[in-house]
């Protein structure tokens, strides 16, 4: 899956109507989620890969609970689709032998909200990497505003392709200024509502 198609974003590129250039666009696509999804800050899910704003599963580690009542971990990424596994640390070893059954926890998806029912006979450890939680996060339906900021990405580096590094280019007997290269404010205003939490941007 990817955030658009080649087709849907044809639509953001006048004149370019034919599938020739798909395996192309195809390309920027990928390329596109990877960007926005950085400056989104949504940070790889392994070594080595690319950060993503499609669902896909992290393994992510807590130092202890976001609540008084210690009830709460705050996953890094939103929304949550679902929890693969939550176990903890209770001997020191980084070995998570005390799981937390899916019985035993109630997930808040939209805002990456992952408590310990009241009644659990376990709950979340406080330690250095004492809460290990396994789960699905990002869209696994794209919202129409990100299918939108890819589109202008894409296109904005489509017309870039005969343009990078040049500030002006002629037209029409007279110079032109080009585009910015860098990451068009009106792809970042679309992203705006979409960034995580302060805290996991770099």
């Amino acid at each position: 899956m990817a955030l658009i198609t080649a087709a849907e974003a044809r639509v953001y590129i006048p004149g370019l109507t034919s599938t020739g250039e798909d395996t192309n666009l195809d390309t920027l696509i990928g390329r596109a989620d990877s960007v926005m999804a950085a400056w989104c800050g949504f940070p790889p899910a392994s070594a080595g890969a690319d950060p993503t704003l499609e669902d896909v599963t992290y393994t992510h580690y807590f130092d202890g609970p976001m609540t008084g009542d210690g009830r709460a971990l705050m996953l890094q990424v939103v929304p949550v689709a679902s929890v693969t596994t939550a176990k903890t640390d209770t001997g020191g070893d980084w070995a998570y032998a005390t799981t937390i059954g899916s019985g035993d926890r109630t997930l808040d998806g939209v805002r990456g909200f992952l408590y310990v029912n009241p009644d659990a006979s376990d709950g979340w450890v406080v330690g250095s990497r004492a809460n290990e939680v396994v789960y699905v996060a990002g869209y696994a339906t794209i919202p129409g505003a990100i299918k939108h900021a890819c589109g202008v990405l894409v296109a904005h580096w489509w017309r870039l392709r005969k343009e990078r590094g040049k500030s002006s280019v002629s037209a029409g007997g007279s110079n032109v200024n080009t585009r910015d290269e860098t990451l068009p404010d009106e792809v970042k205003q679309i992203l705006s509502p979409f960034r995580l939490m302060d805290g996991f941007i770099g």
